[in-house]
């Protein structure tokens, strides 16, 4: 089992058809079937078809948001999911203590709004992506063997996002152009492993650019697209949430599938820590931005100018007397 399948993004569902059943979350995974606690505290097996009734309640309302966070803590206690250390645990309170001190209201803080990076994208940008990175939209160019326009495609978006140096997208490649655009279909809906289509993704880009990509550039794809699902990663503020969390290993310059499959868990972890003390994320977009805040480097105080120095006043006092004295020696002689 890879790490991503240990640990899934908070949410609420509701069964299509059973409105007395209310609201509740999933609870456990277990040879195929999936259990749901719901809010009158019973719990549920679903499998077979009986999964396909469970629907995912999106956006939610301000009450919905409590219940996730009372239900998320609740199976935390009784099951134990897949959770911190005590010690990575008593960390990210830390972070969420430190962001309610600046954003008392935290992700719907008025004031987090200028804090935001990642979920800036949430609307018209997000929508725009969604459908010029839709499957069906890259298989046509693909047949059509545009890879030119597929690439294009993607330079649009990410540059559209904010998030993606320019210099990563350009120039355009001139060589391995097609496995590059193949690449980007396989990353976003292939059938391979979340790591494999990573590896291959990097691979395609070194080929075309004779460089490896930055993080952001092949975590972006996913992010825009899939924000319930994956992560954007920004290198060094990850590389301080695993430290946190007592992850072994540093994440590598290089992007890598198994690299990214730690920063997913590790986002899924952040964001069912914040919804059990009430700090609902929307999606990953706001637990990038919560982790790229809370471990920010301090800003450098700015240092004081040295007081100017005062005048040697004892130096003007034993001239101020040798004057005096050569004064009064010229009186006496006349």
């Amino acid at each position: 089992m890879s790490e991503i399948a240990e640990s899934e993004f908070p949410a609420l569902f509701a069964h299509g058809t059973r409105k007395d059943w209310g609201v509740g979350v999933l609870s456990g995974v277990r040879d195929g079937k999936r259990t749901y606690l719901f809010e009158g505290g019973e719990e549920r097996i679903m499998g077979g078809g009986a999964l396909d009734m469970m629907r995912k309640i999106s956006p939610l309302s301000a009450e919905q948001q409590s219940t996730l966070a009372r239900l998320t803590a609740l199976v935390a206690k009784r099951h134990g999911l897949p959770d911190p250390s005590k010690a990575a645990g008593q960390m990210l309170l830390e972070q969420l203590a430190g962001m309610r001190t600046s954003f008392p209201k935290g992700f719907t803080d008025p004031a987090w709004q200028s804090e935001r990076r990642a979920a800036t994208v949430r609307g018209a940008v997000q929508a725009a992506a969604k459908e010029q990175l839709s499957m069906q939209a890259l298989d046509a160019l693909l047949k059509a063997q545009q890879f030119d326009a597929l690439w294009a495609t993607v330079t649009k978006v990410l540059g559209s996002t904010g998030w993606v140096v320019a210099d990563q997208l350009k120039p355009v490649p001139t060589l391995g152009l097609g496995l590059l655009a193949g690449a980007v279909r396989e990353l976003l809906y292939g059938s391979a492993t979340l790591e494999q289509r990573v590896d291959r993704f990097t691979v395609a880009y070194e080929t075309s650019f004779h460089r490896p990509p930055k993080w952001e550039t092949v975590t972006a794809i996913l992010a825009i697209v899939f924000p319930d699902d994956y992560v954007l990663v920004e290198l060094a503020s990850f590389r301080k949430q695993l430290k946190a969390l007592g992850s072994s290993g540093s994440l590598p310059q290089r992007p890598t599938g198994a690299g990214y499959s730690r920063c997913v868990n590790t986002a899924r972890i952040v964001a069912g820590k914040l919804t059990e003390h009430g700090e609902v994320p929307a999606d990953l977009l706001d637990v990038h931005d919560f982790i790229r805040h809370t471990l920010k480097p301090a800003p450098i105080a700015r240092r004081a100018k040295p007081a100017a120095k005062a005048a040697p006043k004892k130096k003007a006092s034993k001239r101020a007397e040798s004057e005096e004295t050569s004064e009064e020696s010229m009186s006496e002689a006349d």
